[in-house]
C-alpha cells in the first residue's frame, strides 16, 4: 500500500519540478563552507590542512611546540575580527620553542595579522602562496622566526612584516617573491 502511493506520487512530478530541484540542490553547494581551523584544538605534531577552514571571529589556526602545518594549494587558512587576538589568521604561541609553517596556499585576515609569532614563540616559516592582511602586517613577529623563506607574496595594509621592538629575532631570512 505504501510502496504504491510512494510510486504515485513521483509520477506525478513534472520534468520541470524535478529539473527545478536539482538547480536548486545544485546551487546549494556554490559557497565555500568554512570549518574551524583543526576544530579549534592548538596543533602540536604533524597537521596538513587539505581545506579550506576559518577561525570564526573565535580562535585562529594555533601552533605550539611540535607543531609542523603544511597548508595545501588552493586552500585559505582566515580568521577575522574587527580587534583582539581573535582575528589573527594563524597564531604561534609563546609556549612554541619548536613549530614550523609551510603555506602553499593563503593565510587572510582583513582586519588583524595573518600570522602572529607571540612573544617568545619560535617558528620556522615557509611561504610558497600568499600571507595577507588588508588593514595591519601580514607577518606580526613578536617572538623568533628562525627561518623565513618567501617565494610567494606577503601583503599588509601596514606592511609585509613588522617586528616589535627589543622582542622579536630572525635567524635567516630569504625572499624572492614580494
Amino acid at each position: 500500500m505504501l510502496l504504491k502511493r510512494i510510486e504515485r506520487d513521483i509520477k506525478s512530478i513534472s520534468k520541470t519540478n524535478l529539473l527545478k530541484l536539482a538547480v536548486l540542490l545544485g546551487t546549494l553547494h556554490i559557497g565555500q563552507v568554512f570549518a574551524l581551523c583543526n576544530g579549534g584544538v592548538t596543533v602540536t605534531s604533524a597537521l596538513d590542512i587539505a581545506a579550506s577552514c576559518d577561525g570564526g571571529n573565535v580562535k585562529g589556526l594555533t601552533l605550539d611546540t611540535g607543531a609542523a602545518v603544511d597548508i595545501n594549494s588552493g586552500v585559505t587558512v582566515s580568521n577575522d575580527a574587527p580587534f583582539g587576538v581573535n582575528g589573527r589568521a594563524v597564531v604561534v604561541l609563546n609556549t612554541a620553542t619548536s613549530a614550523s609553517l609551510i603555506n602553499h596556499g593563503s593565510i587572510y585576515t582583513y582586519n588583524q595579522w595573518g600570522l602572529w609569532t607571540q612573544a617568545g614563540g619560535n617558528v620556522d616559516v615557509v611561504n610558497f602562496g600568499q600571507i595577507d592582511a588588508t588593514v595591519r602586517y601580514g607577518i606580526s613577529n613578536q617572538g623568533t622566526i628562525t627561518s623565513l623563506t618567501n617565494v610567494g607574496t606577503i601583503t599588509g595594509g601596514f606592511g609585509s612584516i613588522g617586528n616589535s621592538a627589543g622582542t622579536s629575532s630572525y635567524g635567516h631570512f630569504w625572499c624572492t617573491g614580494r
